[in-house]
């Protein structure tokens, strides 16, 4: 994306190195304490981004509240906490691109995963969409132009940010 979109767009890192490097399990193998480890991660890669340009994270807090809901691993003054907290993140969200992952990523999983999880995670993402109110988009992962499509989304926002400079 960076090669199609230029300055002033930044990958921030994805959070699943550093999960990994810790020993923290997540997605089949999650439980109610690394559900908690994961928004913390979320929420230092936030604080650590930078304020300026466009920020594009391959991960965020809509998908923490879908996992969080799939997995109900957690409380119910958990879910609730990490609900607000998901809120609260999102609304520094612009825009979201969701990757759906059906038709020939249907029955496929990442070593992370089953594919019962993956289905529970699809549905709540539309739920998640619309609790959070963020303005999105879904492109079907599969699409010989979902990156283009996806550039075509960001840079609508690339294009409000610029002009708001």
């Amino acid at each position: 994306l960076r090669h199609h979109m230029g300055d002033p767009i930044r990958i921030l890192p994805s959070i699943g190195v550093g999960l990994r490097q810790q020993g923290i399990s997540y997605g089949s193998a999650a439980t109610a304490e690394s559900v908690l480890a994961i928004y913390a991660a979320h929420l230092e890669r936030a604080r650590e981004a930078p304020v300026d340009g466009i920020q594009l994270l391959d991960r965020c807090a809509v998908d923490a509240l879908c996992y969080t809901r799939a997995l109900e691993l957690n409380s119910e003054t958990e879910v609730r906490l990490l609900t607000e907290v998901s809120h609260a993140m999102a609304a520094d969200l612009d825009f979201v691109v969701h990757l759906t992952m059906g038709g020939i990523f249907a029955t496929s999983t990442a070593s992370h995963e089953t594919p019962e999880l993956r289905q529970r995670v699809a549905a709540e993402f539309a739920k998640a969409l619309a609790d959070l109110s963020r303005p999105h988009c879904s492109v079907y992962a599969a699409a010989p132009d979902a990156i283009a499509e996806a550039v075509s989304e960001i840079r609508k926002i690339q294009s409000t940010y610029l002009s708001s400079r």
